[in-house]
């Protein structure tokens, strides 16, 4: 994958809501009244900046990379800051300093660190201005800017009702098999504004509501298009950084694409496709079985569509266009006439006792079999 245009990461942080819409602004830093141009990003409720944009702002003087173990080792005067990427520890003179929630990051070969705790390793005090969405670091106390809590968190989320802020820590957004799945298993009472995967981005108007529950929402990659109206074309296994607008505020989260794994609205399509309510769709319908026709009866939640139909893997039915299975059409049925084999010949039935027939039909899910 190209190099990302500055790892998106410094467009989806901190992003505020206005009047019911999204609007973006880019975390920016200040270190004693100097602004930095760093890339930065918010991942649950900590703020990220690069490790060489923010320790050179901070006057670090020595800056020691160990690659195998993945450690930072900055030098200012008397003291020594370690972070690793991935844990949880820093450590100041070589004693624990501070646990953190979210680790050190490495995006794209490039390390981002934790600004409130390495400012305050390094005796900065840490404020931020929700005016201007900037991060305030002065030398000692400084009474500048407004006080934040632990960690720095999205403007505005202190103003959503506090069962909404824990429903969009809890959802599960994860990158599947050409989709982007969202799930809210815990309140299913946000809706989405906007989403932005790296450079791409897709709007939604009118919001769209999260349903609760196992299968949540799944959106097509494909609609995530970036300024020159490139489609999303996801590599699998690479990490993308998703940035979920919300009526309750925004998240990011980073996820790896998992291209062969289905979604759980596509595991629930399977079984749907394969018992519907009353076990096995399939069944001969007709009162001879020189007329009879071969009928499907499906409950479907999501569409599929159904682009051949095989008995007894010598006999195939192609329709000219796939067949489509929804809310509104959930029967096919054909006669068995339609059925032919290599030859040409028509499928026949057999009267009486008889062993059952296997019947597959080919789907954008996949191959279903069924006998009867």
């Amino acid at each position: 994958m190209k190099k990302l245009k500055s790892l998106f990461i410094a467009s989806i942080a901190a992003l505020t809501l206005l009047s019911g819409t999204a609007s973006a602004a880019s975390v920016k830093l200040s270190v004693n009244g100097t602004a930095v141009t760093s890339p930065s990003f918010i991942q649950q409720g900590t703020t990220f900046f690069g490790l060489r944009e923010m320790l050179n702002a901070l006057g670090v003087g020595q800056i020691k990379w160990d690659a195998k173990t993945q450690t930072v080792t900055a030098i200012k005067g008397d003291k020594t800051v370690t972070v690793t990427v991935g844990k949880k520890q820093v450590t100041l003179n070589g004693k624990l300093f501070k646990q953190l929630e979210v680790p050190a990051q490495s995006i794209q070969n490039k390390v981002y660190l934790p600004a409130r705790v390495v400012a305050e390793a390094f005796d900065y005090a840490v404020k931020y201005d929700s005016k201007t969405s900037t991060v305030i670091l002065t030398n000692g106390s400084s009474t500048s800017g407004t006080s934040i809590s632990p960690e720095i968190s999205i403007p505005d989320l202190d103003s959503q009702p506090s069962y909404k802020q824990k429903a969009l820590e809890k959802l599960s957004v994860k990158l599947k098999s050409g989709k982007l799945e969202i799930i809210d298993a815990w309140s299913g009472d946000l809706s989405i504004q906007k989403i932005q995967i790296m450079d791409y981005s897709k709007i939604m108007i009118p919001s769209l509501p999260i349903s609760p529950g196992y299968e949540g929402i799944t959106i097509d990659l494909a609609s995530f298009v970036d300024d020159s109206g490139r489609p999303l074309n996801p590599v699998d296994g690479e990490m993308y950084f998703i940035n979920l607008v919300t009526d309750a505020g925004s998240i990011v989260r980073s996820e790896t694409y998992q291209a062969s794994t289905p979604t759980k609205a596509d595991e629930a399509a399977v079984d749907d496709i394969k018992y519907g309510y009353m076990g096995s769709p399939i069944a001969l319908e007709g009162d001879n079985l020189v007329g009879d026709n071969l009928v499907g009866d499906f409950s479907p939640k999501p569409a599929f569509t159904i682009t051949q139909i095989k008995v007894e893997d010598s006999y195939f039915y192609t329709p000219a266009s796939p067949i489509t299975i929804d809310g509104q059409n959930q029967k096919f049925s054909l006669p068995l006439t339609q059925f032919k084999n290599t030859l040409g010949e028509d499928f026949k039935a057999a009267t009486g006792w008889r062993q059952p027939y296997k019947v597959t039909i080919i789907t954008n899910y996949g191959e279903f079999s069924w006998s009867f």
